[in-house]
């Protein structure tokens, strides 16, 4: 279960210099940006003081808060059609559309997942909105579909939202949520008539079913009911078991923590049946304890294995009482242990059996296969596989890696791994990178192999991609990740498009999108800061950016943006930046912060009040990155950075975007609702202040393929705009190539 499930977040080798870096530059002797003008409508303001900690805080636009108030929905509606007369209207909308579009016609597929005597994975031809699950009797070549939700209600806007066929293949469990929300109701698939079954198991959350080997049923966590936004007084999840037939309402709990409002818990059943593995989580903190059942006894007591959220700790395989695990206990980085489960209710270091170390990379995940572990370190920013002898383990006397040989891989980019059932002699993985759109590759005795690679309308050749270490204020060495045209001129007129996230222990990984390869075809440079608080280089990286020491991440973020004018890679007026949820933040900080640095701010669903953030949906659970303003310690170090309460008066902030959905309940739409109406109240100089407000729509998007094409499509087109380029020059790109 990744932290992601709760954190904020919604969509990164080192090489040598660019060699000539030298597509044709974009230049304008009068910039667009220069130019970019639009109504800019006033917001009303209230009279609205409150002190906290005895300092009086300000704010204005707190009605704006009240989603459901009829004047906040007259109030979005206005800003909505305002944002669309603007992009709707931009000169090379037509063009831009008809690329992306051409962009994202290509066909998508999943890692196969065995069940019985079928593999199946998800399957997009490019054409779809949303991906069908399909099988097949090989993992390279499908036989039929199973599963299409693009049949299913496009009224309540329903998602296919996860999908975990039993152990033998009889059935398939799949997440059904509506109009983008977090929340889903997983119903079940006869995988022989291929017809639904009756069963509806309602008010999920962040977790997948466990089948239980007899197929008769799964574990899963759930919630009372629709009690939204989750409390931290409220947020009461129990583990429960369902049997295919019962009603969901009597599913009876197999474990709960009355006392502990707030915890999460994701089930696994072992590959051979026999354990019932239970993660438990406090809210966001990647940190968990681990509680193992022995289902073979129906009276076994619940063995709590590692009961402190005192490290992370990830099952990977076992044989029997033998577990091994991912832990950063005592490790940082990670590492690889072997432990005895029913030795001891609370294991100790001193039972266990070191079968990886840990190292300087961290590592990210492993994988059995037949007597190897395949595990992935993060090198810089790039996977890195590596194979353990499992026989050497048993032994106790340790084992050397076997490197697998990814220079075969087209780039330096991500790979993420599956995890084969049982003693599978065969381990399917995705690989992709910047350039490259996501492949299926599979790994046994023969070494890796690539049985799938879609075909694609971007010419990866013309491009290249490096890595630089940029020093931040207080001298860390921050990587950033740069792609850009082979002939890019290094003149400081190339336009560059900044991301960032840095939060959660969540690594920024180079992954290929349609959106980053047209602004590559546009003669843009697209950079990733991979500032403090992710999980590029393992926990202590992570902590370097929480609490009292997240201001860091921002000052990492600026000294990106400022190295690229430095090294003329590009200039302020030509920069725009851009993060989703806490990269959303990330981007707030730093416009409010430095808004001379910058062209253009593309903020996307994210967090701006960070004052009030817990208040709100599931914000409570991000207190382990952020801390509260509750905390009389913490309440000025929020404050310093929280972008709705820096907004100055006269400032000249560059043109922004910034974007949300009314159906997001993890990051609530009124932090963009507020910075929005302050941003824009503020504004000294004339680049306008845009809300785009996704109907329907939620944090990680929800409502498919074609709203995630018009929510890129409108940030390429405000980017058009609001960045000191040749509109011409970008329209002769496109011409170049949709011939």
């Amino acid at each position: 279960m990744s932290v992601a499930r709760w954190g904020p977040w919604a969509t990164a080798a080192a090489g040598a210099l660019f060699a000539t870096l030298a597509c044709a530059p974009m230049r304008s002797s009068v910039g667009s940006g220069a130019r970019f003008r639009a109504p800019q409508p006033e917001t009303p303001r209230v009279t609205l003081h409150e002190t906290l900690h005895g300092e009086a805080i300000d704010d204005p636009f707190r009605w704006l808060e009240d989603a459901a108030a009829p004047e906040v929905r007259a109030w979005v509606a206005r800003e909505a059609a305002l944002t669309r007369s603007v992009l709707d209207a931009a000169p090379l909308r037509a063009a831009l559309g008809a690329r992306l579009a051409q962009l994202s016609r290509q066909p998508t597929r999943s890692a196969p997942v065995r069940a019985g005597d079928w593999y199946y994975w998800a399957w997009n031809d490019g054409t779809q909105n949303q991906p069908s699950i399909v099988r097949g009797r090989s993992a390279e070549a499908h036989d039929e579909v199973v599963l299409d939700p693009n049949l299913w209600s496009t009224d309540r806007a329903e998602t296919l939202a996860g999908w975990v066929p039993s152990p033998l293949g009889t059935y398939l469990a799949f997440g059904v949520a509506e109009g983008g929300s977090d929340w889903r109701t997983w119903r079940v698939l006869d995988l022989e008539s291929l017809e639904v079954l009756p069963d509806r198991v309602p008010w999920v959350r962040f977790n997948a079913p466990a089948w239980s080997n007899d197929e008769r049923g799964f574990y899963y966590g759930a919630y009372p009911g629709a009690d939204e936004p989750l409390r931290p007084t409220s947020a009461r999840m129990t583990l429960r078991h369902h049997e295919l037939g019962a009603p969901a309402e009597r599913d009876p709990i197999v474990h709960e923590e009355p006392l502990h409002a707030g915890r999460s818990f994701a089930p696994a059943v072992s590959d051979d049946g026999r354990w019932l593995i239970i993660s438990v989580f406090e809210g966001a903190d990647p940190r968990n304890r681990l509680y193992v059942r022995d289902l073979s006894r129906p009276d076994a007591p619940l063995i709590r294995v590692f009961d402190a959220f005192d490290a992370e700790y990830e099952v990977i395989a076992n044989e029997g009482a033998l577990f091994w695990l991912r832990t950063t206990n005592a490790a940082p980085n990670g590492r690889i242990v072997a432990v005895d489960v029913s030795a001891q209710e609370r294991a100790d270091a001193a039972g266990w059996t070191e079968v990886v170390p840990t190292s300087s990379q961290p590592l990210i995940s492993a994988a059995r296969v037949g007597e190897t572990l395949v595990v992935e370190h993060l090198v810089d920013l790039t996977s890195r596989l590596d194979v353990y002898d499992l026989r050497a383990a048993r032994e106790a006397d340790g084992s050397a890696p076997d490197p697998i040989a990814t220079d075969v891989f087209p780039g330096r980019g991500t790979v993420t791994l599956t995890r084969p059932r049982g003693d599978a002699s065969a381990l399917y993985f995705s690989y992709t990178d910047t350039l490259t759109p996501l492949e299926i590759w599979r790994f046994d005795a023969r070494g890796p192999q690539r049985v799938f690679a879609p075909e694609s309308a971007f010419d990866r050749r013309r491009y290249a991609t490096a890595l630089r270490f940029v020093a931040s204020a207080d001298g860390t060495q921050v990587p950033a990740l740069l792609t850009c045209a082979l002939d890019t001129a290094h003149d400081g007129e190339t336009p560059a498009l900044l991301y960032g996230y840095g939060g959660f222990n969540v690594p920024v990984r180079p992954v290929f999108t349609p959106a980053v390869a047209a602004w590559l075809e546009l003669g843009g440079l697209y950079v990733t800061a991979h500032v403090r608080g992710g999980g590029e280089y393992g926990e202590e990286w992570h902590q370097a950016g929480v609490l009292e020491r997240k201001p860091r991440a921002i000052e990492d973020f600026l000294a990106v943006a400022r190295w690229l004018a430095r090294e003329r890679w590009t200039r302020p007026a030509r920069l725009a930046i851009r993060g989703e949820s806490n990269g959303g933040l990330l981007v707030g900080a730093a416009l409010v912060r430095e808004p001379g640095d910058f062209g253009a701010a593309i903020s996307t669903v994210g967090v701006h009040d960070m004052l009030r953030y817990h208040r709100f949906g599931v914000g409570w659970a991000w207190a382990s990155d952020y801390g509260t303003a509750d905390d009389a310690a913490l309440f000025p170090v929020l404050k310093s950075y929280s972008p709705y309460h820096n907004v100055k008066r006269g400032t000249r902030y560059p043109a922004t975007l910034v974007a949300t959905a009314t159906g997001d309940d993890r990051v609530a739409p009124l932090h963009s609702y507020k910075f929005a109406a302050a941003l824009r109240e503020a504004n000294g100089g004339e680049p306008p202040v845009f809300l785009r407000v996704e109907q329907s729509g939620g944090h990680a998007g929800g409502n498919g393929a074609a709203r995630r094409l018009e929510a890129t499509l409108d940030e390429l087109c405000f980017l058009s705009l609001a960045l000191d380029v040749d509109q011409a020059a970008w329209a002769q790109q496109l011409a170049a190539r949709a011939q």
